[in-house]
């Protein structure tokens, strides 16, 4: 009984505020709101290929993105067993030399690749303790293949 006065109150607090007039009131600024083509603009720059073959001639394709100038995080799983890894930068034909993997996590699936002859800026990364409810946000995953 006591769950089902909790979902009808729940239910009627939802109608009101979906049906009210009132604005909620808030101390803080608004926000610019990028559009996805400026996000994109933003971040592409500091995204890259990753090309990876192990030692039976096998493939791997994946992607990253400098998290320092000569640091790329990408999936462990991408570049696991590989012999031979290289990178391109997603908005040019280059392909960037890797040095190795720096450093990896399997369980987190992550993977730090460390790059040589170029300095690229880092991905900027958001806060989400600086989320505000109400606010618009783009979430990458990052995690196990399929």
């Amino acid at each position: 009984m006591f769950e089902k006065k909790c979902k009808i109150f729940l239910f009627l607090i939802i109608a009101l505020m979906v049906t009210s007039k009132v604005q909620p009131q808030t101390t803080h600024p608004p926000r610019a709101v990028l559009s996805p083509s400026q996000i994109a603009k933003n971040v592409l720059p500091s995204v890259v290929i990753i090309f990876a073959t192990d030692s039976k001639g096998n493939n791997s394709l994946g992607s990253g993105f400098f998290v320092e100038p000569d640091l790329i995080a990408t999936n462990h799983h991408v570049v696991e067993n590989a012999v031979v890894i290289s990178a391109r930068l997603v908005m040019q034909k280059r392909n960037l030399k890797i040095i190795g993997i720096v450093g990896f996590d399997a369980d987190k699936d992550l993977a730090l690749l460390s790059v040589e002859g170029i300095k690229v800026k880092p991905l900027s990364l958001g806060n989400i303790s600086q989320l505000r409810i109400g606010d618009a946000y783009l979430r990458m995953v990052v995690g196990k293949k399929l």
